[in-house]
Parts: C-alpha cells; structure tokens; sequence
C-alpha cells in the first residue's frame, strides 16, 4: 500500500506580536508652547483615567495569580501602557452569539460585572446573560472553552458555582493562527466532553469576538470529525456565526492544513460592520486589532516525557544462511522492505502519528475512510497501528520530489490487535 504525503505543509507561521495598546504620553509643554486641540483632549483622557482609577482601585478584572511586578516589567521593557479596564473595540455591537453547530455554540467574549461601566445597560453581556440566554433556548452549557490570550475579562467562579466546566486556550490573535498543540487540545477536549457526558450538554467556545480564532478551531474540530471539505466547514461555520472568518490568511491556513486547494469562487468576507467602526480611537489614531488581547498570564509549557522508551514492530533480518535455516524451523510472515526511514503510524479519529525509531511523535494531516463506511462512526480509521518505511521518490515528469509512506506491515486494526493472527487476511481497507 503506497500512500502520499507532504509533511512540510504547515499552518501558517507564528510570529511575536505587542501585546499592549498605543501608549498615550504625558505632554510637559514648554511656556512658549500652545498645546493643540488633540493634544488638550490626550491629557484629558489620560486624567480621567487616572482619577478612575484611584477613585475604583479594586473595581477592575485583575488574575489572582499575576504578581505584581510582572506589568513594572512590562512597562520597564516597553513604555506603552495598556488599560485593562477598557472594553475590547467593536465589543457592543457585535452580535453576542451564533446559532449552535451540534453542541457548539460560537459567542463573543461575556464580560464580568467590573466592565459595567464601560458598557450600557442595554448591551452588557456577561456570563449571566450567556447561561440565561442559553437557558431560554432550552439549551444548557456545561463547559466553555476561552480561546482569548488573557483572564482580564471576567473570574470563572461563578461558572464553578453554577457546575460549569472552563477550560483556557490562550490563542494570539494578531497576524497569527492557533497553533497546532492549541487545536489539538481544543479537539481533545471537545471530544472528552461529549463522550463523557451523561446529560446533553452545549459547549460555549470565544475568543474576542467569536469569529477569527473560534471559528478557526471549530472548523478544524468538524473536518476532524465529519465528512465534510474545509469549503463546506467554512460556509457552515459562516451561516452560524454571520460572517463567519474574515480574517484571509485563517482562511488560507485552513485549505493549507488539510492539502486542499482553496476554490476561486470563494471570497474572504469583508469586515464587519461593527468592527470597522471601532478601527479609530477618539482621537482618529488606529485602534488595538480587536484579537490582540494582553497576554498576562504566559503561555503554558509542555512538560517533558521521562522514562526510556523501547521502539516496537517487527526488525527487518538479511536473508543470510543462519536465518534462511529459521524458515525450516518455524513459519514466518515475510514482506518487503524499502531503503527508507522507518516509522510506525497511529491512526485515530484525532489524527495520525508517525513515530520514528527515538519515539519521536510527529502528527500529520491525514485521514484514512474505511471501506464500505465500516469504520468509528461509519467514517475513518481509529486506532489502526502500521509499520513502513518513509522513502523520497522523484516524480519522472517534473523531476519533482515526494514523501511517500510504504506499508509493510500491520500490529492492530481497529482496536483489534492481528499479530497472533495464524491465518493471514485479506483487508479491504
């Protein structure tokens, strides 16, 4: 079985981005100096925002676990000043939530009550409103995925009170989409979820504004686990949640995951309405991209595996004189074996594994259906274990160069392990 791959394609890259707003300066101007009308107004501001905040210092969101000179840090490695009590630009009139996709609801971020002053009453949306909204609609949320990249925007106590389950994903949002370990835990823990659950619960999924970054990891959750083009997830996602992506290159590295080309007829969506009018602060100037969010936390590390951990499968063997005279003795399988780089790959539902001779695990993008729609959930492959080699082959036309991962042998299909097989099957795979 000969099966094609290219493991260079890769979501797009991720670069460093300023997580902080444009600082507002203090102006000290000279006795011949006549401030401007802009500059009055900046002072003016800045002042008001200072006396709110002497005047409220415990009103604002603040992470029990933020030490304190964490933002002297900050603000000693960069001069800008970032206002945590401001509400994200193009919050208030940006629809709060979506229609549900199965279990999933899309929604903008809920902000906790120390924003109320910043937001009117007719447009507050916290996480009362989230649950009560949701309860109206007969629906019940049990878990809420937070895919913003800070914990300024609300305290996850009351969702504990009320048997809420929250779990953080902290995704960057500017000129950068989720990484690959964020999507997959976003998958793993919707999947979890749903299989452990006894009731039929919904899972509230936000980021910022619930379209870019959560649309990006629902999308990537139902080619995961529904047949279904990423064409065909982008419109879904984009009836549920109007206008769904806007962002081009989430778009771009969506087609580019999963090794399809993106058709010419499908047009990234202008951005919203809401959102453009947020693009200008008071004073004219840019404002904050709306998934900039301040990272005050840091991003979790992964924890390193420890232990030896021995390679499994079969051993290829010469067929030198000591091991043809083992034939006479016993009766043995034999395949062929290509000159390539050794690998054993894990199928699942959740993706594929290749795991080379140092137990190095490397996921790739790739699904296998199952003939005759005999497999998990009449779909694909889950936990199917094969062994092959990864060879290099040079097209003969274009002289161009491909992975391709030749399968010689097979431990486990389906669950079900087939080494102590005595009678050797023919799998229509």
């Amino acid at each position: 079985m000969i099966v094609g791959m290219d493991l260079n394609a890769s979501p797009l890259p991720e670069d460093d981005e300023d997580p902080y707003e444009t600082h507002i300066e203090h102006y000290s101007a000279p006795e011949e100096h006549v401030e401007s009308a802009v500059e009055i107004s900046r002072r003016e501001r800045e002042e008001r925002r200072k006396r709110l905040r002497s005047d409220r210092p415990d009103d604002r969101p603040v992470h029990i676990s933020q030490p304190v000179i964490y933002d002297h840090f900050y603000q000693n490695r960069n001069s800008t000043f970032y206002d945590k009590s401001r509400i994200p630009p193009g919050w208030l009139d940006c629809p709060a939530v979506g229609k549900e996709i199965g279990c999933i609801i899309p929604s903008k971020v809920p902000l906790g009550e120390s924003y109320n002053d910043c937001v009117p009453p007719g447009k507050r949306y916290s996480f009362k409103q989230a649950v009560h909204k949701q309860e109206v609609s007969g629906r019940k949320l049990g878990l809420v995925i937070d895919l913003t990249n800070t914990s300024r925007y609300y305290q996850t106590t009351d969702l504990k009170k009320k048997g809420i389950k929250h779990v953080k994903i902290q995704c960057r949002g500017r000129d950068a989409v989720p990484e690959n370990a964020s999507v997959n835990t976003f998958v793993y823990e919707v999947s979890q979820f749903l299989l452990r659950q006894k009731s039929n619960k919904y899972i509230l999924v936000h980021c910022t504004h619930g379209h870019n970054r959560t649309g990006y990891m629902i999308i990537h959750y139902l080619m995961r686990t529904q047949p279904m083009s990423v064409t065909q997830a982008i419109k879904f996602f984009s009836e549920a949640r109007p206008p769904g992506i806007y962002k081009p290159d989430y778009i771009d590295a969506l087609y580019a995951f999963y090794h399809e080309r993106r058709p010419e007829s499908l047009v990234c969506p202008p951005t919203p309405e809401w959102k453009r009018s947020s693009d200008l602060d008071l004073n004219g100037e840019a404002a904050v991209d709306d998934d900039d969010d301040d990272d005050d936390d840091g991003a979790p590390t992964a924890l390193p595996v420890r232990g030896h951990a021995q390679f499994p499968g079969s051993h290829p063997v010469s067929l030198n004189r000591d091991n043809l005279q083992l034939l006479r003795q016993r009766y043995y399988y034999a395949t062929w074996k290509a000159d390539g780089t050794r690998y054993m790959m894990l199928i699942t539902i959740d993706g594929c594994y290749l795991i080379d001779r140092s137990f190095n695990i490397r996921r790739v993008q790739m699904r296998f259906p199952c003939r005759h729609n005999k497999g998990v959930g009449g779909m694909s492959h889950h936990l199917t274990l094969l062994d092959g080699e990864m060879i290099i082959d040079t097209l003969p036309d274009s002289r161009k160069q491909e992975r391709r991962y030749l399968i010689y042998d097979m431990m486990v299909l389906n669950n079900e392990p087939i080494i102590e097989n005595h009678v050797i099957p023919i799998f229509p795979l």
